[in-house]
């Protein structure tokens, strides 16, 4: 006859409350499990490591690395959507930079969840201040005209230092003060600097009710680069465009005054062959009066000539007459002296 020997008491209770913890671990990891396929990573299920299980407690831990794997995904993936929806604004090249400006900021608005935003940009004509380009607040644009001094409050302070600041602790009057972004007093505001490699174009200021993850801190750096250089792209387009306008109207009135020019050495050509013409005929008109004063001369000279031949010829029959007179008074005289003597004779 076979003799069983029946166990204790006590080792059937510890069966039995191993057998209850392993029901309990399996039950456990199963809710792990569900959580984990589910990715259900924000449930607070610490407490089914009541019992110190080695399988839970790595089910635990492998269910938060997850978590923190998962979420650094799903921030990665809200940046990299944030860039690129945002990032198609940056191409819209039909349109012209305030309008630009206008929808970026109303997009990265609504997307990083601020209620205000506004983008501030050098003065052209000014560059000791920067000029208010784009504001949006409370779910609009809106239309403010203001000019922030480079030395004068937050935005000048990010300006000049070239770095951002995230400012907690918001004074109740901050936004009545040094910002065009309304009335109401936010928890938190975000000022970055909008910059290039060599040179900062404005300041870009957010608004938030909440305050702001690291994750949503690194996007606005990156997105205000992205921004910075859209902004240099279009200014430097415009420049360039303005300048090829300039260049076309320069280009234009050097060719009106080409021929303008043209026009006048025509002219002057005109003019320069006309007088030669007229000097020509001066110098003919001159040669004929020379020649005139020489024939004038010269019938000057034949006439004092024939003046002076007809004096002599007058002078030497003058002369003959005289003589002719003279030898008839002697021939008289001597024919009366005859006669009276003849008669004195008689």
């Amino acid at each position: 006859m076979l003799n069983y020997i029946l166990p204790r008491k006590s080792a059937i209770e510890k069966l039995q409350s191993e057998l209850t913890t392993l029901k309990n671990e399996r039950n456990a990891a199963l809710i792990i499990a569900k959580a984990l396929a589910q990715k259900d990573f924000e449930s607070n299920l610490s407490h089914f490591n009541n019992d110190k299980s080695d399988v839970i407690e790595s089910l635990l831990t492998l269910r938060k690395n997850l978590g923190e794997s998962h979420e650094i995904e799903k921030q990665n993936n809200w940046i990299t959507t944030g860039l690129t929806k945002i990032g198609f604004l940056f191409e819209d090249g039909g349109k012209d930079l305030n309008a630009i400006l206008d929808s970026i900021l109303s997009n990265l608005v609504r997307y990083t969840e601020a209620n205000q935003g506004a983008l501030y940009l050098v003065n052209r004509d000014d560059s000791s201040c920067l000029e208010l380009a784009a504001i949006y607040a409370y779910g609009r644009k809106r239309y403010v005209n203001e000019k922030i001094d480079l030395n004068y409050g937050l935005i000048g302070q990010v300006f000049q230092e070239g770095s951002y600041t995230y400012m907690t602790d918001v004074p109740q009057n901050y936004v009545k003060i040094t910002s065009g972004l309304g009335e109401a007093t936010p928890r938190s505001i975000f000022a970055i600097p909008l910059k290039t490699r060599t040179t900062t174009l404005g300041v870009l200021e957010l608004a938030f009710f909440q305050k702001l993850n690291p994750f949503e801190i690194e996007f606005l750096e990156k997105i205000s680069e992205n921004l910075a250089n859209t902004i240099f792209l279009i200014q430097s387009a415009s420049n360039n465009v303005k300048l090829l306008q300039q260049s076309q109207s320069a280009a234009e009135q050097l060719r009106s005054k080409e021929a303008e020019l043209l026009k006048n050495v025509e002219d002057l050509e005109m003019i320069q062959s006309s007088l030669t013409m007229k000097n020509i005929e001066l110098e003919r008109a001159t040669k004929e009066i020379e020649e005139k004063k020489k024939e004038i001369e010269r019938t000057k000279e034949a006439e004092q000539e024939l003046i002076e031949s007809k004096l002599t010829t007058q002078q030497a029959i003058h002369e003959l007459t005289v003589k002719r007179l003279i030898a008839k008074i002697a021939e008289l005289e001597k024919k009366l002296n005859s006669g009276v003597l003849g008669t004195l004779l008689n």
